[in-house]
């Protein structure tokens, strides 16, 4: 009788360990898929905010456009920037196909040239402003378009007018200037917007003064019985925002660095001029 009371105290507690242990093992599956489904959760919502903020900053697809002049204006400011100051580091010219130097592993732009020994140079960009005006429109022309396709999409009943761009280059400032017009539907209230301008804060006007005064002073020389060359020190003395360099080849061609101190932008160019013929 008590072996058979033994044996069933036995198989009660064997029963009662099973309970806890699947009891305990069931708690615990419930805590692992709870802990995949908070997972699962949290890379959903990093997903989402990741493609919004992607597609939201950089194509403007998932949201309105709530202020169609300063969409233009973020779409194209940075792009402007970038296209300057290429234009800037290579003497006027975006990429120059011809008529260029290399220095630094860069085509650097002869604002005067002469093949000819013992002669002056002739200016190749007489007119140096107009040469960056044509430049810098040439280059974001493309991208205008793109960036008023973009808005286009994202307003209601959109239509536009042709586009014709300008540029105008003051002291410490470069402002782009697009006449154009567009229409749209918004509130259901029929609206026209035109004449958008993208102003950056650029060096370009003292840039464009000091390279011209530069080539006007190589050229005043009287070769070959001077040296031809821009008086680089009292030109930095007069203007000391600007840091002026010169460089001279082993062929005597001459590099000149104009660099911004408060930026560290710079512009450069090459001449060739009363090359001695050794």
């Amino acid at each position: 009788m008590k072996m058979i009371m033994s044996d069933h105290k036995s198989k009660n507690k064997e029963t009662h360990n099973k309970m806890f242990y699947n009891l305990l093992q069931s708690q615990r599956a419930e805590k692992a898929q709870l802990a995949i489904f908070v997972i699962i959760a949290i890379i959903l919502v990093a997903s989402v905010a990741l493609v919004f903020v992607f597609f939201n900053q950089d194509f403007g697809f998932l949201r309105q456009a709530e202020n169609p002049v300063k969409d233009i204006e973020h779409c194209l400011e940075n792009d402007l920037e970038e296209i300057v100051n290429e234009i800037s580091i290579h003497g006027g010219r975006y990429d120059p196909e011809e008529g260029y130097i290399l220095y630094e592993k860069q085509r650097i732009n002869y604002l005067c040239y002469t093949d000819d020994y013992d002669e002056k140079c002739v200016s190749r960009e007489p007119v140096l402003s107009g040469r960056v005006k044509k430049e810098i429109i040439d280059q974001i022309s493309g991208k205008v378009d793109a960036c008023f396709a973009s808005l286009g999409r994202r307003l209601q009943d959109y239509e536009e007018e042709a586009t014709e761009l300008d540029v105008e280059i003051i002291p410490n400032k470069l402002i782009l200037k697009i006449n154009k017009k567009i229409y749209f539907t918004e509130n259901e209230q029929n609206k026209n917007l035109e004449n958008f301008n993208i102003g950056i804060r650029s060096p370009m006007f003292g840039f464009i003064s000091l390279a011209t005064e530069m080539v006007n002073q190589e050229l005043s020389c009287d070769c070959p019985k001077t040296s031809c060359n821009a008086d680089i020190l009292r030109l930095a003395m007069r203007n000391r925002e600007f840091e002026i360099d010169r460089f001279v080849t082993g062929r005597n061609e001459e590099i000149y660095t104009i660099e911004e101190a408060l930026s560290g932008k710079r512009f450069r160019f090459a001449v060739r001029n009363c090359i001695r013929d050794v």
